[in-house]
């Protein structure tokens, strides 16, 4: 996984700078530079009084780009990494994906909740804005909570389904597990009384398929079974119970059985889990 700009929004929270550290254990282990951007709304101001609109402006950029310098120079973690400050204004979930397309970004990471900071971090950080980030995103996105900065990557867990993009995740879980020399593991899950279901089967032929070919390559794997009431709790729950680095998802129409991570299991999974989660789009064939 070739990462060369890795975007990091921040709003001066504990969980943006969690995410500020998560990417900068990436940028070192990458030789990547870090953009790290904040963005702020100004309130709407009639014509006539345009000026005061551009002197605000004017007075919250300063500021920002004082608190951005310090950030920078206060965090040891930033030693050694060509960071390169940000400030912009408008729709923060518009503009976090605008900058990243714009500065060639490989990889956003974010915090998935915050406090108030100086531009009102819930707008983005909080709900279905950190949602819409990774929902419209090109790049893949790191969600990180504010306690669990990711500091290494020895486990990653890597749900499947009988979908053709399931073979795109595996490509990535396999350059991740390369890169950091951490374990896969390979999840089905399966619905309870499910047997009954043929589906069951071919998803268990292909988990054992994609063990093969992590066998061939050398992949430490685990491969696992589980039964679920709620497809995204159990993910959750079973990288929390296996000390997971990482979650992996599909952001595009992902089924497992007959469910789709499009939609409510893949705003569960990013919104509920204390484990970090890497959301990839599908490249559409």
């Amino acid at each position: 996984m070739e990462l060369k700009r890795i975007l990091v929004p921040t709003d001066f929270s504990e969980t943006s700078i969690a995410a500020m550290r998560s990417a900068a254990y990436f940028a070192h282990k990458l030789g990547a530079k870090l953009i790290l951007l904040h963005v702020f709304e100004t309130p709407e101001f009639h014509a006539s009084i345009e000026d005061l609109e551009t002197a605000l402006d004017k007075v919250v950029k300063e500021r920002v780009e004082e608190r951005l310098q310090q950030l920078i120079s206060e965090h040891k973690e930033l030693q050694g990494l060509e960071v390169i400050p940000v400030i912009e204004a408008g729709r923060i979930h518009k503009v976090i994906n605008a900058v990243a397309e714009a500065k060639a970004c490989d990889l956003i990471v974010m915090g998935t909740h915050g406090s108030t900071g100086l531009s009102n971090p819930e707008r983005y950080i909080l709900g279905s804005n950190a949602y819409r980030v990774v929902n419209a995103s090109r790049v893949p996105v790191l969600t990180i909570r504010r306690h669990s900065p990711i500091q290494e990557i020895k486990n990653i867990v890597l749900p499947i389904d009988l979908t053709k993009e399931t073979l795109q995740k595996e490509k990535a879980a396999v350059e991740l597990a390369r890169l950091f020399g951490a374990t896969l593991h390979v999840v089905t899950v399966i619905g309870f009384f499910s047997e009954y279901n043929p589906k069951v089967d071919d998803l268990i032929i292909e988990q054992e398929k994609l063990t093969e070919r992590l066998e061939k390559e050398g992949i430490p794997y685990v491969e696992a079974r589980i039964e679920y009431r709620d497809i995204a709790d159990s993910i959750i729950d079973y990288a929390v119970d296996n000390l997971a680095d990482l979650i992996l998802i599909m952001t595009r129409q992902e089924s497992l059985v007959e469910e789709f991570f499009l939609g409510s299991t893949a705003r569960k999974i990013i919104s509920r889990s204390p484990v970090p989660v890497l959301s990839i789009q599908p490249v559409k064939s």
